[in-house]
This record gives structure tokens, sequence and C-alpha cells, in this order.
């Protein structure tokens, strides 16, 4: 999704906006386009300040000192907050630009002013109003935050400035641009989940108060508690109390989990057939759930039939809160009886720690088998190879299953998939990614850190480059059927060959084009539709030049796996190859297999 194209779906949210009878009222201008700018603000306050509540915060107009939006909302943590927002609205053709570094140091002064009390009254009613609350907020030693909204791309150029502010002022100030707008929008729309909001030192997708019913256990005390190090409940649900949870929140419930629940599992199928066929069984073959929150209220009668929960999220159970949901929802015949007979039990730990609720998840016995990847989902560089994949008809799933609903022109692809043909080809590995693949460990999702012998995760994806990693996949997914078509063969088994088809390519191409630089990548992504035909060619060429180097009269595949030294040699003589113009003749005349 090119920002443009994105731009086209924001603006044809707005032009609905505007549209809206319920808005017209606080509209100054009669025309859609002009109202764009105003209803931009609203839009901000839906998505991110979670409310349809925008008269009493917005503060656009004549005299608003940069401040088109004051808000106070109620952290989780930190109590009352306030956040200052101005936005930049613009056209289409402006959304690839930079933001304007002179703007935004003019809106930075202004904020600066704002902050410290020096702005005077105006003839903006609304903006006096919230500027009192404001300063009040402010004396009380109250924070407060910025934030600077933009349809055009963030400028490294204010990063000083940014820096020089917050230091002097200790606090933050938080620039959306249209690409975190485009991605809070996928996460939103495509894989379900709440976006990380700008308007919470913590984010947490489930901000809500909970209020979770509590079985009744007839004795003491309703739940057990542990107090150190950190505070933890054990307590039984009903499938009911699953049900609402799921039905209410959906995905943003497993924010903070390695993973969504899986759509193709034997243990989800089974878990779903015990709770329509033995019931009553299901509480003993179950794991129950884990989850993590931010608070609980403390003052918990032993007695108590419901516990309040804040920033609740389930790290472990995924698959068994989607199970009951689903039986839940299909069978509401068989809810009543459900809900005698099942128990599911509940681990719910008071945690501020991501880290500590990763090594949770990893260490709490799983039902379906984690991966090494899930593991990695949320690294930083992980991140950052999906949001480069949105700009391009490929998306990259760091974890599996996160995309709830896909575009019809956009197609997933694996972060393992990815990971193995960039190891191969890129960064010519090919046994180090076959060995990763065959020993079923995933070792390019390890740490070296944790395994030295065999951790490749930091030798794979530092300075990895989404384009270049589904470049190599392109390459393998095109070429790979070529390579010995008569032998039924995986990708995986034709790794070597692979990496000395590209050679070859890059050779040719050089010759062809006539030129000694060619980014092989960049021509693979352009040309891998329009060109199959030659890559076939070259594929089958390059097989037969393998067999005549190994001396062998007939084409057949050769297991480079166990003799790693031939293919050293084998490359290196690749390496140096003249494609001459009778070479590329020939290449150009080989004959495919009908």
């Amino acid at each position: 999704m090119l920002n443009t194209e994105f731009y086209d779906i924001l603006d044809a949210e707005l032009t609905q906006l505007v549209e809206d009878n319920g808005f017209r009222p606080a509209l100054k201008h009669k025309t859609v386009e002009q109202n764009k700018p105003y209803v931009f603000l609203i839009w901000f306050l839906r998505i991110y300040g979670h409310t349809y509540r925008h008269l009493p915060y917005i503060t656009d107009g004549k005299g608003d000192s940069s401040c088109d939006i004051i808000l106070d909302i109620e952290d989780v943590v930190h109590g009352k907050m306030y956040y200052v927002a101005q936005s930049k609205w613009n056209n289409k053709r402006n959304c690839i630009k930079k933001i304007d570094s002179q703007e935004f140091k003019a809106t930075l002064d202004d904020f600066q002013l704002v902050f410290e009390g020096e702005k005077g009254e105006t003839g903006n009613e609304r903006f006096n109003e919230k500027y009192k609350e404001l300063q009040q907020h402010v004396s009380q030693n109250g924070l407060v935050r910025f934030v600077y909204l933009a349809l055009c791309e963030s400028n490294p150029e204010v990063a000083d400035n940014i820096a020089a502010f917050e230091k002097n002022h200790s606090t933050k100030i938080k620039i959306l641009d249209i690409n975190r707008l485009k991605l809070d929008y996928i996460d939103k729309h495509y894989k379900q989940i709440a976006p990380e909001s700008p308007l919470e030192i913590k984010h947490s997708p489930i901000r809500k108060k909970i209020q979770l019913p509590i079985e009744q256990l007839n004795i003491k005390q309703n739940f057990l508690r542990v107090d150190k190090p950190f505070a933890m409940y054990v307590l039984l649900l009903r499938p009911k109390t699953i049900f609402d949870l799921f039905n209410k929140y959906k995905f943003r419930l497993f924010f903070k989990n390695v993973r969504n629940p899986l759509r193709d599992s034997k243990v989800n199928e089974n878990m779903e057939d015990s709770l329509k066929n033995e019931m009553s069984f299901f509480t003993y073959f179950n794991n129950g759930i884990t989850a993590i929150t931010d608070d609980v209220d403390q003052h918990i009668n032993p007695t108590a039939e419901l516990i309040n929960v804040f920033g609740f999220q389930v790290i472990n159970g995924t698959q068994t809160v989607y199970s009951i949901y689903k039986n839940y929802r299909d069978n509401p015949g068989a809810r009543d009886l459900m809900d005698r007979r099942v128990l599911i039990t509940l681990r719910l730990i008071t945690i501020n720690s991501d880290e500590l609720s990763l090594r949770i998840t990893r260490f709490t016995n799983s039902q379906n088998p984690l991966e090494e990847r899930d593991f990695c989902a949320n690294d930083a560089m992980q991140i950052q190879l999906q949001s480069e994949s949105f700009e391009t008809k490929y998306w990259y799933e760091k974890r599996r299953e996160e995309f709830r609903v896909v575009p019809d022109d956009v197609t997933v692809v694996s972060s393992r998939d990815l990971a193995f043909s960039h190891l191969a080809l890129n960064l010519a590995r090919p046994l180090a990614a076959w060995e990763a693949i065959a020993s079923g460990g995933d070792y390019v999702f390890v740490s070296s850190e944790d395994d030295r012998k065999n951790g490749l995760y930091q030798q794979t994806f530092i300075n990895a480059q989404f384009k270049d990693m589904l470049a190599a996949y392109l390459f393998g997914e095109t070429v790979y059927p070529h390579i010995y078509p008569d032998e039924e063969l995986s990708k995986n088994e034709l790794i070597h060959e692979l990496l000395l088809v590209r050679i070859v390519l890059d050779k040719y191409l050089k010759r062809k084009l006539n030129t000694h630089e060619l980014n092989l990548n960049e021509y693979i992504l352009k040309n891998h539709e329009n060109e199959k035909l030659l890559f076939a060619k070259i594929a089958k060429f390059t097989t037969e030049l393998i067999s005549r180097m190994l001396g062998n009269d007939i084409i057949t595949k050769f297991d480079f796996t166990k003799n790693t030294s031939e293919f050293w040699d084998i490359k290196t003589r690749f390496e140096s190859l003249d494609i001459s113009k009778e070479l590329a003749e020939k290449i150009e005349n080989t004959e495919l297999d009908s």
C-alpha cells in the first residue's frame, strides 16, 4: 500500500465524515474539501483518543497557538494526562514529501510558549477555556505530551529540535506522519488489533476496566493469591466470560502474545471437539489461560464475585480463548450446558515488564508448539521489515496468522520463507539455510547469544532490507520448478543450485545490458513476471553446466549438502565464468521441456 493509496482511503473516510449530518453544526465551510482539515481532527480523536466527542477538545481556529486539540485523558498508570495536538493537512501530491522543517520549528516555538504559560487570552474562546485547564494541570505538576499530526513523511532534520525540546521541558513529542498512520490503519483493519496510541504512555489495547466474574467455590476464598515476587491470582471462569471477552475486544486481547489464534491446528480441532462431545472432561484436558494485567483492584474481598483488572492481555491460552468463543458462538443451544459443565483456569499476573511477560510466554507450557520466529515477532528488526513490506503488494508476516483480512491484490509471505531465501541467495550461505530448515530448529530466528554455534538471527537480519529479501524469495519461486523438473524436489533441496542460477543470471544480464554495475535484486523485482521464460532457460542451462563440471553424462540432482567442497569449487568456477556471445546465444536458444 503506497502512501498515495492510503491517502485515497483516508480521504474517502474524511469525505464520509463531512457528509455525516451529525457534524454539520460544527463545520465552518460550505465545500467538502474545505472541511477536511477539521474532520481530520475528528478522525484522529476517534482512532487514537477513543472518543466520539470532539467539541470539548478541538481548539482549532484563530488564535489556537498551534493547538488544534487539547485533550485530557485518564491514563491507566499515570492518572490524568493532557495531550496537545497540532495537525497539518495537505493535498495528495504532498503526501510523499517530508515535513517542512521550518514549519515544524515554528510549531515547537508555539508549544514552548503554551507549556510555559506565556500565551494570553485570544479571540478563540474554546482555546482560552482549554488553555486555562492545561495551565492549572501543569501548575500541579501534571504530565503533558505533544503530538504533531501530518499527512506527509517524517523529516530527520527535526530530530535535534525534538530532542532539545523534550530535554528542556521533561516531556515527549510524538510525530504521526503518513507512514505511521498507514501502519496503524493496517493494524486496525487487516490485523484487527488496536494500534498503539500516541495518547498512551504505556500502550494497552484494552484501556478500560474489565470485570471478570469469578466462579464461586463455596469456601472462604474464591481465588488463590500469590504476592511475591509480584501479585498473581489463580481463579476459575465459565465459558460465557471467555465468550464475552473475545466478543467485545477481539484480537486486542492478544496484542502482547507472540501469536494470534491459529486457523488450522489439530490441537484446536481436538479442543473444539472436546467442548462439543466431552464437556465434563474439558477442564481436565485443557491447560487454561495465562494473562497479564497492569493492575488489579487491591480491595478484593476473598469471597468477591467479581475481580476488576486493567490492561488485560492473554499471553498464553490464545487457542483456548478462541476455541471456546467459536463453540459458544456456533452452538447457542448448548450454552447453558457448557456454562454448567466447563471451568477454565485463569492465571492472572500483575506485571509491567514486556521482557518478563515474553519469558513467561516462552516457558509456559503451550498446547500448540511455538516456533522460534514467534518469539522474534515483536523485535525491532521484524517490525521494520514489515513496515517496509507495506510499500509493496507482498506483506511480511512476522507473526503467524496475524493478518485476519488481506486485500485482494496483496500476497502474504512468511518471515520464515523470506529469511531462508535471503540467507541462501543474498548472503550466499545456502548450506546454512539448508541446515536451518532441515534441522527443524529455525536457527535463522535463534540469536547467536543463545546459541553461538547455530544461532543465525543477527547474521540473517542485521542490515536486511525487505526488497532484497523479497527479490530472493520471488527468484526462488520463479526458478526452482525449472531445475531438474523431472525430479520431485523442494526448494530447500535445490537451494545450492538456486544460488548458481542466480550467478549465471547476473553475468548474463550484465552482458545483455552492457554494464558492469547491476542491482540484480531490483531487476528481479521489476522483471520476474515478464522474464519467466529467460529465468527458466538459465535454470536449465545452469543444471546442464553443473553436470558437465561434475563429469556426469546424465543431468541429475547432485547432493551438495554431503559434498560441500564440490559445491564451493563449482561456485568459484561459476563466478569466473565468462558469458561470451556464443554462450549467451546458447542460453537464449535453450529448449525447455514441454
